[in-house]
């Protein structure tokens, strides 16, 4: 949880799941996406007498060759024309370029120079450990932890870039279309909540996370051109599918994973389909809890419908003391509109007294068969004697019908509470009228385009009446910025008792936004002031009857945020988490998904969709026994899916070594181009996904080399300190040839230095990036990068097969 402090100081909590995306991708994701190399290399070890085998090692230098050579050049190739893609941490990948090639070089070291041919346990178990060191050395250089040393300004801050969800996760003249066109250009890419770096360290927060409201408004102001642009182009979305669809455009926007790319390969290559598409099917608990609610909502309305309610429609009414009568409407809704029915009403006196202003008035109204509303009129008593504005009340009471032809009252047919008393309020008609705002305060909507102050008349509404008005800054500024100042006067004619003021109210698209402006009355004309009058009695009265300014001559106008905003943008600070969209709540989803063949939105499947699909189901179908994410927060979903993948890869390994057999290709030969390509496919469509879609290459070639680091220090170094350690317990040494492998381990080292140097050579404001760039450079480029790796596969078979000598 973190805590967000807002502008008025006021706390809320946001869940958000922190990971350093440089230690995710080198500890979780490496040993998630690189399992089937590692976990093979184990078994082939401890199913071949903890022996050194033919398959697993060779996999792991052939899969690093791959993904070196092949995917670096294919996704150099794969950026649209003259677009450009760099390395935003740069650092970081220098240093696992660094020690993927110390990796390899130190499989030679030990095999070939500290005991040849002899692998002691603290060989491996250094092999090992070197793993966690290249993960913390990674992130010491990723948060910058040495400079901020030297600085003496080290605070355990994260970078901009580095929080991230694990699992997968984070035209023409036409105003419309012009609207369109300057949220696009202002909404290019969409941040993340889990990506901003403004959280620091706090021991009084259950978070351990404080965060000022400041730090997240850049998020926030996306989030609302998102949904401005979503309402622009469906101006009839309801709320639930605004959410729903800006949701979607987030995660969308948004940064991703490399084990994001990683899976949304997988789909596409088992015609499994987008990751983030509309008709994804919500979660079975989410299904349940909507069906329970519309079953409540359809129970309510059917008791409600059984039952005729009967009230006032309106309950508030206001009439000039000379119009003579008043109109007061009775409606009923709901049951049996066939029955007629009877209800009796009366007047009550409030400030106004029945005989002095109006008529005492009781009686009955009857409803006939099918009639929804009845009138009630009652009279107004008019005087030439001022008055202040006086009001009285009409009440229904006692409905029946008849039954047997006797009226008896009946459950089915109630008065409805609340709306049984209507307030009539008399207003005097011999002042000018006395002119003021209905309250002192107002709250309004930012995104309301337009404000309606209505001003009153009260104790009077004689004359034809002028008042003067004009807005006063407070926090909100006037010209333009957050309203449209405005000096002007409204006109009363006579016997009118209501006016409306409109002022303009800026959008700026401001989340929690809680600022103020006033509008004042400030002065009264009275038109007919030119009028002579001669008769002393009718002067005195008509001084007397002068409109002015009554005590509240003053509003302040809130402006907050629109609720539903707010509420669309909590919801989606929430629910934007991509982790959601590969998530699964019941095994009947997961095999559901399986059997389902998915496509593009809005497209028939087409042939590769089918062949796919046939060729994939099996493993689909098998994969759906593993425990959905939603138990044990995904760890029982992990560990079923690694010791799957382990018996898979046992068998991978012995198809492998048969396959060799049947068709004459060495073991070795197998491993590091057959095992290799089949183990690194996946990756080379996630590194694709990844270039094409992300805004930087880190995704799709900066994780590259760190994973070929932790396949030798984790797949090696496991399966070599099993068999070292079982040797030792037996009293004999773990013997390891350094035949092919440590030719395969040196010519590798070359190359990849030879890779990383042309990498950084192309950072040069010429080329301006690792990815892309002009057209010919980028063939260039990757048609060489990818010649490597056929350098590599031809130089090693050579070597295997004894046409060049090895080491």
């Amino acid at each position: 949880m973190v805590k967000v402090l807002s502008k008025t100081g006021q706390e809320k909590f946001i869940k958000v799941r922190i990971w350093n995306e440089t230690v995710s991708n080198l500890t979780l994701m490496a040993l998630g996406s690189s399992a089937p190399e590692i976990l093979l290399s184990i078994i082939e070890t401890i199913g071949n007498n903890f022996e050194l085998g033919d398959i697993g090692p060779a996999t792991i230098v052939g899969s690093a060759a791959f993904n070196m050579f092949f995917i670096i050049g294919y996704c150099v190739m794969v950026i649209p024309k003259n677009k450009i893609k760099r390395l935003k941490h740069v650092n970081v990948f220098i240093l696992t370029a660094i020690w993927s090639i110390f990796a390899y070089l130190w499989m030679y070291i030990i095999i070939s120079v500290i005991s040849p041919k002899v692998i002691e346990i603290w060989e491996a178990l250094l092999t090992l450990m070197f793993f966690p060191i290249t993960v913390i050395t990674a992130y010491m250089v990723d948060v910058n932890i040495c400079t901020k040393m030297i600085k003496r300004t080290y605070i355990p801050a994260r970078r901009n870039t580095n929080l991230i969800v694990i699992g997968a996760e984070q035209k023409s003249s036409h105003p419309v279309e012009d609207e369109l066109k300057s949220i696009d250009e202002s909404n290019s890419s969409v941040p993340r909540i889990e990506s901003r770096k403004s959280c620091q360290v706090s021991k009084n927060t259950q978070s351990g996370m404080e965060c000022s409201q400041g730090e997240y408004s850049s998020i926030y102001q996306q989030y609302i051109k998102i949904i401005k642009k979503i309402k622009v182009e469906n101006p009839n979305i309801s709320n639930e599918e605004l959410e729903s669809e800006a949701e979607l455009v987030v995660m969308k926007g948004g940064p991703k994973s490399r084990a994001f790319y990683r899976i949304q390969a997988t789909r596409k290559l088992t015609a499994g389909g987008e990751i983030l598409k509309k008709d994804k099917m919500p979660s079975h608990s989410k299904i349940l809890e909507l069906e329970k609610r519309q079953t409540l909502k359809n129970e309510e309305s059917i008791l409600l419908s059984k039952i005729q309610q009967i009230f006032f429609c309106p309950t508030q009414y206001s009439i000039l003391e000379n119009a003579g009568f008043v109109t007061l409407n009775v409606c009923r809704s709901g049951g049996d509109l066939d029955r007629k029915v009877y209800v009796e009403f009366k007047t009550v006196d409030g400030t106004a007294k029945g005989g002095d202003d109006y008529i005492d008035t009781e009686g009955e109204i009857i409803f006939e068969k099918g009639e929804k509303i009845k009138t009630i009129n009652i009279s107004i008593v008019d005087d030439d004697i001022f008055e202040i504005d006086e009001n009285f009340y009409t009440k229904l009471f006692n409905p029946r019908i008849k039954c047997n032809n006797i009226l008896q009252q009946n459950n089915d047919f109630i008065i409805q509470k609340g709306l049984d008393i209507a307030t009539i309020d008399i207003l005097d008609d011999d002042h000018g009228g006395v002119f003021e705002f209905e309250s002192d305060e107002m709250k309004i909507f930012e995104s309301k385009p337009i404000v309606k102050i209505i001003v009153k008349r009260f104790h009077g509404a004689r004359g034809k009446v002028g008042v003067k008005y004009k807005t006063i800054e407070g926090t909100s500024r006037g010209q333009g910025k957050d309203y449209d100042d405005v000096t002007d006067e409204i006109i009363f004619d006579d016997n009118e008792i209501t006016k409306t003021i409109k002022i303009n109210i800026i959008d700026n698209e401001t989340y929690e936004k809680d600022d103020y402006f006033f509008i004042e009355l400030y002065d009264v004309k009275n038109y007919n002031e030119d009028i002579e009058i001669l008769n002393e009695e009718a002067k005195r009265i008509h001084e007397l009857g002068k409109p002015t300014i009554g005590k509240v001559d003053k509003i302040k106008i809130h402006i907050t945020e629109d609720l539903n905003l707010k509420k669309t943008i909590d919801t989606i600070v929430e629910n934007t988490n991509i982790s959601s969209a590969l998530s699964t709540s019941t095994w009947k989803e997961q095999f559901v998904e399986a059997m389902a063949i998915a496509t593009e939105e809005d497209q028939p499947p087409k042939f590769i969709d089918y062949l796919l699909y046939v060729l994939s189901f099996f493993w689909k179908f098998l994969f759906a026994f593993v425990p959905p994410t939603c138990i044990f927060q995904g760890w029982a979903c992990f560990v079923v899916s690694i010791i799957v993948i382990g018996i898979l890869t046992a068998f991978i390994g012995d198809l492998a070594t048969a396959f060799g057999c049947t068709v004459g290709i060495d073991n070795g030969v197998v491993a590091i181009s057959f095992v290799a390509l089949g183990t690194s496919l996946p990756d080379m469509y996630a590194s694709k996904f990844a270039a094409i879609n992300d805004p930087y290459a880190d995704m799709s070639i900066g994780n590259v080399t760190g994973s070929n680091a932790v396949n030798v220090f984790l797949g090696i170094g496991i399966s070599w300190l099993i068999a070292s350690v079982y040797h030792s317990a037996n009293s004999e040494s773990f013997i390891v040839e350094a035949g092919s492998l440590a030719f395969s381990v040196t010519i590798f080292c070359m190359m990849a230095f030879i890779a990383v140097v042309i990498l950084l050579i192309r950072r040069h404001k010429k080329i301006g990036g690792e990815l892309g760039g002009p057209t010919v450079i980028k063939y260039i480029t990757g048609a060489f990068l990818i010649s490597l790796w056929g350098i590599y596969i031809i130089l090693s078979t050579l070597e295997i097969y004894c046409y060049i000598p090895g080491f």
